[in-house]
């Protein structure tokens, strides 16, 4: 994960995580745990595998993934986050990037990258992910996808506030993943899942991905399969911007100047 550890992911950061899980915010609530659940149960995960809670935070995720295994790592970057998740029994706690995560090769079985991926050099977080995993181990990542629908204005708040903040977002090109990238990074994809709006993933409103409606989904779900070593120059994916919000910088005059227009965006509106 990449940012600026004395700042962004500071003490702040974990307050605010635990008020976002515990109080919806613009309409829109964080996925529960059973609708986590949902999803992780997909993993396949045997009591024999190891586990890497990747981006841990407070350790929202270990209630579930200890369902199934209690061989859970847990890695953030922020020392004040893994403070909090040492109140959950994981095999141990790493202070960690996903783009650096200093474990050995073949570590572990499963990764999971819930609400990280985000923030992580992409290209690099996949690349080092391969690495860790086993043969055959699976990858669980979410994040946002390039282009969301011009008429949800609560993304495109969300993502215009979050950089204006500071906060090192980055919007993945999906349909690239979908159609033949994975397999540059090393990857399957074993499983998708899209959510079209903001707030869609915290009341479990999703489609299958590669349907009609894919081309405009806000966030994603997948699940990677491990099937080999990464090409030499695997594709760039993560963009700073959304194609949307980009979309909206041109048609208002900025141009390519998406920061310059968010900043504008926000004076005129107040939200």
């Amino acid at each position: 994960m990449s940012g600026n550890t004395g700042t962004t992911f500071d003490g702040s950061y974990l307050t605010y995580w635990k008020e976002r899980v515990a109080t919806p915010t613009d309409g829109s609530k964080v996925a529960d745990l059973a609708i986590l659940d949902f999803y992780l149960s997909r993993l396949g995960i045997a009591p024999e595998d190891r586990v890497l809670d990747l981006g841990c935070g407070f350790g929202r995720l270990f209630p579930v993934l200890s369902r199934y295994t209690r061989l859970v790592i847990g890695m953030d970057i922020s020392s004040a986050m893994l403070e909090a998740a040492a109140g959950f029994p994981y095999l141990c706690l790493v202070e960690g990037r996903m783009e650096q995560t200093r474990l050995a090769g073949g570590t572990v079985s499963h990764i999971v990258s819930w609400a990280t991926f985000d923030v992580v050099e992409q290209e690099q977080g996949l690349i080092e992910a391969n690495r860790v995993l086993k043969p055959g181990g699976c990858l669980l990542v979410t994040g946002k996808n390039l282009a969301y629908r011009q008429d949800d204005q609560a993304a495109f708040v969300a993502e215009r506030n979050a950089k204006l903040k500071g906060f090192p977002n980055h919007f993945t090109e999906v349909a690239r993943i979908l159609n033949g990238g994975s397999q540059e990074f090393g990857f399957q994809v074993a499983d998708a899942f899209g959510f079209c709006r903001r707030g869609d993933m915290g009341e479990h409103r999703y489609l299958a991905l590669g349907s009609a409606d894919f081309g405009a989904c806000y966030e994603y779900l997948l699940i990677l399969r491990k099937t080999g070593a990464p090409a030499p120059h695997p594709p760039k994916i993560a963009h700073e911007f959304s194609a949307t919000a980009t979309a909206r910088s041109m048609e208002s005059g900025f141009g390519a100047d998406v920061r310059a227009f968010f900043a504008w965006d926000k004076e005129q509106r107040g939200d």
